[in-house]
């Protein structure tokens, strides 16, 4: 059933690079489109549809080749990385194994040798390019473990998959998408399985690194004395649908304390990456708010909007959908940053 939808999919991906486009093309399918969103057929079904398809050519205007098929086939852009451009993504260099916490067992895939990285993925899940930014780490010297903590593993990410993962973790009671100044349950069990990975690993202690929706969570880590190299890709929550909430950390008063103390005590450091034109989710006074609690702790990367890999809404994933992983590109730069401070703290 995958092969024959992938295998359809590689089809529609080669007529639509072959085909001729034409002048106007684009304001053709936007107006098109807001035709279909806006009309409102009797059957609930024909409304359905006209959504659907009235929202994907309004995506396709603003995105042009790069829109939802080039999204879900693998994009032709110039910009495009290597290992992002798969349509799928087994992950079969990976082992598993569960592991159980606050009667909660989730699935974690592991790879590599060298110190540990607990890597938490973000919205919808552990995508293609998820995966790719695994295997830099791995590539680094580094053994990663990434936990499957909600949505599908190895799928391209497109914005079929990402807005219902999102709509999903709203409710979901392991998340709390709204909440100010403190955290979510599900970063007690992140917590179980750090202490787990460094009572197996051993070393000096571990890295952690967030994306999104989990991204303070590698700050909340920072309670646990083994977590040594915290990083913040992007963090999102509380979702900022204020101006408060989107100043807000998605953290205790006490784990700002907690890092304050360790930074004076034991030198840690927290590092944390975001794009200057992120107007969704990580906005500029997050990373204000970061800096006045962490002081010189706190080494906060803002990228220019346009070194993003072009998407059809503003930039925001730095280390995955917005990653540009070649040599001289910001995007790629700062992942080489964000490794140089792993190997800098956990070696």
């Amino acid at each position: 059933m995958t092969n024959a939808r992938t295998s359809g999919l590689q089809r529609l991906r080669q007529w639509d690079n072959a085909r001729v486009g034409f002048h106007g093309e684009h304001w053709l399918a936007c107006g098109l489109g807001l035709f279909l969103v806006t009309r409102r057929p009797r059957h609930p079904l024909a409304r359905v549809v006209s959504v659907l398809a009235g929202t994907a050519l309004l995506a396709r205007a603003l995105s042009g080749r790069n829109g939802p098929i080039a999204g879900l086939l693998g994009s032709n852009d110039p910009q495009s990385s290597p290992g992002t451009d798969a349509l799928e993504d087994a992950l079969e260099d990976f082992t598993t194994f569960s592991f159980t916490h606050l009667d909660c067992e989730r699935t974690v895939y592991r790879k590599g040798t060298g110190p540990a990285v607990l890597l938490m993925h973000e919205v919808p899940g552990i995508t293609v390019e998820v995966a790719h930014f695994a295997r830099r780490v791995v590539d680094a010297g580094f053994t990663v473990f990434m936990p499957h903590l909600f949505g599908p593993v190895g799928v391209k990410t497109s914005p079929f998959n990402r807005f219902p993962e999102l709509v999903k973790l709203c409710i979901n009671r392991e998340f709390h998408v709204l909440a100010e100044n403190r955290s979510s349950p599900v970063a007690d069990w992140l917590r179980g399985l750090g202490r787990h990975i460094h009572e197996e690993m051993g070393g000096r202690g571990i890295g952690v690194v967030g994306m999104c929706v989990t991204g303070n969570f590698a700050l909340t880590l920072t309670l646990d004395p083994w977590v040594l190299a915290p990083v913040l890709g992007h963090p999102s929550l509380p979702l900022p649908i204020t101006p408060a909430k989107a100043a807000a950390v998605h953290v205790t008063p006490e784990t700002f304390a907690n890092a304050r103390r360790r930074s004076a005590e034991d030198g840690l450091k927290v590092l944390g990456v975001r794009f200057q034109g992120d107007t969704l989710f990580c906005r500029a006074p997050r990373f204000e708010t970061l800096r006045r609690e962490l002081g010189d702790a706190f080494e906060g990367i803002e990228l220019p909007a346009l070194s993003a890999k072009r998407q059809p809404e503003p930039p925001h994933s730095v280390l995955t959908i917005g990653l540009v992983d070649r040599a001289g590109e910001p995007t790629h730069e700062a992942v080489e940053r964000i490794l140089a401070f792993l190997s800098e703290r956990l070696r």
